[in-house]
């Protein structure tokens, strides 16, 4: 499954995410099947890796990428799938 959490209120997203993760069980065991990442510098097959490994004492893993919307932020997605340069005004 996939969330995706995004806004200016950082207090409300840090709520959710604590949700989610309090959802997984008792701190922890959360927290040994929780990873944080932060989006500069991650490639896809990295982050496949940390999604395919396998949960601990939990029903399935949290991965959290942090600031991976805003790596897209100025770009607009060509009808190829390729990135376009945003237009001026």
């Amino acid at each position: 499954m996939l969330y995706l959490f995004y806004g200016e209120d950082d207090f409300s997203l840090g709520q959710a995410v604590q949700e989610l993760q309090e959802s997984m069980g008792p701190a922890e065991v959360a927290g040994l099947s929780t990873t944080r990442l932060a989006a500069q510098g991650l490639t896809l097959e990295s982050l496949t890796g940390y999604c395919d490994v396998v949960p601990f004492l939990t029903e399935g893993r949290l991965v959290l990428v942090e600031g991976l919307l805003s790596l897209f932020e100025g770009r607009r997605v060509g009808r190829r799938g390729r990135s376009a340069p945003t237009p001026a005004p």
